[in-house]
């Protein structure tokens, strides 16, 4: 199983961005159970909500989010059509962010860094107090 989860990964990364969640989709239909369908589904939506909840605490909840929508993409045609859609945009203002940060001063990147954790831990801090008040 680990050799077919290594397979599928090298090819979801060869693929052309804008082609690769449709791709996904395609090869999970020929080659996958239906065990395996519901066991990535599961996943899917279990990653998703995760991520959704890392977004207000500190933790990689972009990420986690879009392997979760990456596993239900390879169930539903219409959402790996919408992921291929909105990948190559999102790559391109990464790509932008990353170039207008790395242009800025040291003191400047270490400064958008400490307001980006005190905005993170502020929405934390006030999750909480909404949740457990």
């Amino acid at each position: 199983m680990a050799s077919a989860l290594v397979r599928e990964w090298r090819a979801f990364k060869d693929d052309q961005p804008g082609d690769r969640f449709e791709n996904h989709h395609d090869r999970m239909r020929r080659e996958g159970t239906r065990a395996g369908a519901i066991a990535r589904v599961v996943l899917g939506v279990v990653l998703t909500l995760g991520g959704i909840a890392l977004l207000f605490i500190p933790g990689p909840g972009l990420l986690v989010i879009l392997f979760g929508m990456g596993l239900l993409g390879g169930q539903s045609k219409t959402l790996a059509r919408a992921l291929d859609r909105v990948e190559p945009p999102v790559r391109r203002g990464a790509r932008r962010l990353v170039r207008a940060f790395k242009r800025r001063s040291r003191a400047t990147q270490v400064m958008i860094v400490a307001i980006a954790a005190l905005i993170a831990a502020a929405a934390a801090y006030g999750l909480y107090r909404w949740w457990f008040a």
